[in-house]
């Protein structure tokens, strides 16, 4: 080879590693927005549930306006870490073809598209059940005394929907597009009812 040839795959080597390097970058970053968004979302909404004042619910708009935000930001950067997908993987492709280098370490690509598509429809539930909040306070009886059997039903039902979710999610990033089956079909076969 060439001189100017060593070159081109030391500049496309390098180019792949820093790529990679970002994305094990933003997966952590994305790790630690949804933990300041939460403990900021919870420490407003307990500020707001215990003092009693008129523009309390403006501050409210912090969580809400945030979530919304970063939720946005979240699922457009999906498209974005689409292409980065594809140039990583075409840098990939060109050293084995060009250069004869074989890359197995490359880290799980489709985890970081995954992660801020889910965690960009969470931001916006969030930020839409956060700005129920001040309802609460117009319920005659108080929240924590809602009867336990329908929270135990709710939570329940969420931990059920949940799960079938993202079964069905893993189902769909493993190529098993056949295999998934509705929840009631699946709880029959289960003889769960």
């Amino acid at each position: 080879m060439t001189e100017d040839g060593l070159d081109l795959r030391e500049l496309k080597w390098k180019e792949l590693m820093s790529r990679i390097d970002a994305y094990r970058f933003y997966v952590k970053l994305i790790l630690e927005v949804n933990a300041f968004y939460y403990a900021t979302t919870g420490a407003v909404v307990l500020f707001y549930l215990n003092k009693e004042n008129n523009y309390m619910e403006f501050f409210l708009l912090l969580p809400v306006v945030m979530g919304t935000v970063v939720g946005g930001f979240m699922i457009y950067a999906t498209a974005l870490q689409r292409r980065n997908q594809r140039i990583i993987m075409a840098i990939r492709a060109e050293l084995r073809r060009k250069y004869h280098v074989q890359i197995y370490g490359i880290p799980d690509l489709k985890l970081l598209h995954q992660l801020l598509l889910v965690f960009g429809k969470i931001f916006f539930v969030v930020a839409g059940v956060v700005s129920l909040v001040p309802l609460l306070r117009t319920l005659r009886v108080p929240f924590w005394k809602i009867s336990a059997v329908i929270l135990a039903v709710a939570g329940i039902a969420i931990v059920i929907v949940g799960w079938r979710i993202s079964e069905a999610t893993a189902d769909k990033y493993q190529g098993r597009r056949g295999s998934r089956m509705g929840l009631a079909q699946y709880l029959r076969s289960r003889r769960i009812f």
